[in-house]
């Protein structure tokens, strides 16, 4: 019962952790292409 538990526990952490990549790898596409536009107009 405790090891079904943590596995648990283990599985959702590492989901989480691959949804804030997921969400940091896109915001710093989004940030590349502000920079991006930026260079554009200046």
């Amino acid at each position: 019962m405790d090891t079904d538990q943590i596995d648990l526990y283990g599985k959702r952490k590492f989901e989480s952790d691959l949804q804030k990549d997921d969400y940091l790898r896109s915001f710093n596409k989004d940030l590349e292409k502000v920079e991006d536009t930026t260079r554009l107009f200046t």
